[in-house]
């Protein structure tokens, strides 16, 4: 029987590929790998969310080792009622990429893009939740309308056309 110091155990593969840097990620950053039209390259505000937002959808079938979906989301839920290690650095992944697109949001309202009374964080719940339900709908039922329905229900959230 495989234990979680195993080498080869699903539990030791998770963590370490949570805490393997990938290109694009910059300083160890979770999310889509960078690429030419990158959230960076956007000014603050809006624009850079948008620009994130496309680079997530763009990245859901293209992530993961089985050859797409989000590679987060699938160990959320395999390991999301684990105690132990394996879950807490999915967590911490987690957090982290919740509060880049936070802080996303938060330069948006800062810029005058969205309302003063934007809540940050629950822009990036939302934002989550909807690239949650894409990766579902792309690798699970390969819906070729999912990530046009992300992208669409991600600027309905920012209160972009």
């Amino acid at each position: 029987m495989r234990r979680g110091g195993d080498r080869r155990s699903p539990a030791h593969l998770v963590t370490a590929r949570l805490r393997r840097p990938r290109s694009g990620e910059g300083r160890g950053r979770p999310g889509p790998p960078a690429s030419p039209e990158a959230p960076q390259a956007a000014g603050p505000g809006a624009a850079r969310l948008l620009r994130l937002c496309d680079a997530w959808i763009d990245y859901l079938p293209h992530e993961g080792t089985a050859g797409g979906g989000c590679f987060l989301t699938a160990a959320a839920l395999e390991f999301d009622n684990r105690p132990g290690p394996v879950r807490d650095a999915i967590a911490d992944t987690a957090d982290r990429w919740l509060a880049q697109i936070g802080r996303l949001a938060a330069d948006a309202v800062e810029a005058g893009d969205l309302p003063s009374d934007t809540d940050p964080a629950q822009i990036a719940f939302e934002l989550n939740g909807i690239a949650m339900a894409a990766s579902q709908a792309i690798q699970l039922q390969r819906d070729p309308a999912a990530p046009q329905r992300a992208r669409r229900a991600m600027r309905r959230t920012i209160g972009a056309p």
